[in-house]
């Protein structure tokens, strides 16, 4: 829902502009068609402003785990988080043995 309306939102800002998101543009971009992608850099920088600003300690990486976890948890198939995560093998690097507790 949420990133319904940011679409909607983004989609009138480039009709202001006289241009249009493709159906397969980026989420998030800094280009009013959105067909780039940010660079890992921006993302990077501006969740560490956010956290600070909200007053938490976390990385980008454990939220990462976090929704890893989270999407085991609600029993979605290994091969779809796995996906997800941009791990190629189907899973195998997505389960890891439970001495550790995170998940790369």
């Amino acid at each position: 829902m949420i990133l319904r309306a940011y679409r909607q939102r983004r989609e009138q800002q480039a009709a202001e502009l006289g241009v249009t998101i493709a159906p397969d543009g980026r989420v998030f971009s800094n280009d009013p068609n959105h067909s780039t992608w940010l660079t890992p850099l921006t993302v990077s920088q501006r969740y560490a402003r956010m956290r600070r600003a909200i007053g938490i300690d976390t990385t980008t990486k454990n939220l990462r785990h976090f929704s890893a976890t989270e999407l085991i948890a609600a029993s979605i198939d290994v091969r779809t988080i796995a996906g997800r995560l941009g791990h190629s093998g189907g899973g195998t690097t997505t389960l890891i043995p439970s001495s550790r507790q995170a998940v790369d």
